[in-house]
């Protein structure tokens, strides 16, 4: 019902009708104005490769989901970046310093790439530079392969990551089949289904409420790391435990985009 509008409501009654005629028709029917949900775009096709890849898992237990290391990359700002914020004040303190939210066009950033799995948090590694296949092999090289081996030494868990170019490159997919290392195949489009986009909005949640914001990249840094150290383990459980959900989510979407 999300495509009501006053042409609509006109066309189907051949009436002139108000704006605020077609606000209290639309609240009798129990509706309201929301702001969109942001999600990726997922094309046809994405849709049809969501729904065949959560058929195929659709019999994995949290068992199975427990000998995954899930890995994504992430960027922080140091700056609050276009976001809406509440805050209780006195109408002349308006626009007080301590009441707006300071934005800017520009903010200085870093990207962190982390991995995880039931087991605990593994690294979080902030990243400098363009990431190529080369760097991505470094990050393979220094933590994953190190992570999975820690958590995983009968050598039975899988590797997740995305479809982000980097991780495609033929020198990265190489680095994989000589280490013998497990990649969990993955659909595009599909950060709903990956449980480590839910520790990076907790991270970004954590350094967004603290009072004491990073002046700088290295004090960015250090507090990306810290509340990335400080996720409780009831939460990483949680997360992974909610995989066989998620899969019936998609699959009662028919592939479409879910609330995780």
């Amino acid at each position: 019902m999300c495509y009501w509008n006053k042409r609509t409501m006109e066309k189907k009654t051949s009436q002139n009708v108000s704006e605020i005629t077609i606000r209290r028709t639309l609240h009798s029917l129990g509706l309201r104005s929301c702001v969109a949900r942001r999600k990726p775009l997922i094309s046809p096709a994405n849709k049809e490769a969501r729904l065949a890849w959560c058929l195929e898992h659709e019999s994995w237990t949290k068992n199975d989901w427990a000998k995954v290391l899930w890995s994504d990359e992430s960027t922080f700002t140091q700056f609050q970046q276009s976001r809406t914020s509440r805050v209780w004040r006195e109408p002349e303190d308006e626009w007080s310093l301590s009441c707006v939210s300071a934005t800017v066009k520009h903010s200085p950033s870093r990207m962190f790439w982390g991995c995880f799995s039931r087991k605990g948090m593994g690294p979080i590694v902030p990243l400098h530079g363009s990431a190529t296949g080369a760097t991505h092999v470094e990050i393979l090289r220094k933590y994953a392969l190190p992570t999975m081996k820690r958590m995983f030494p009968r050598n039975n868990g899988l590797f997740q990551e995305d479809n982000a170019r980097p991780h495609k490159t033929k020198v990265a997919s190489s680095f994989c089949a000589e280490k013998n290392l497990h990649i969990l195949s993955w659909p595009a489009q599909s950060p709903d289904l990956n449980p480590i986009e839910n520790l990076w909005a907790e991270v970004k949640k954590k350094i967004r409420n603290k009072k004491k914001k990073p002046t700088n990249l290295a004090e960015l840094e250090r507090d990306v790391k810290n509340a990335w150290k400080a996720i409780p383990k009831c939460l990483i459980k949680n997360l992974v435990d909610s995989m066989p959900a998620r899969i019936q989510a998609v699959i009662a979407a028919e592939g479409g985009p879910i609330k995780y």
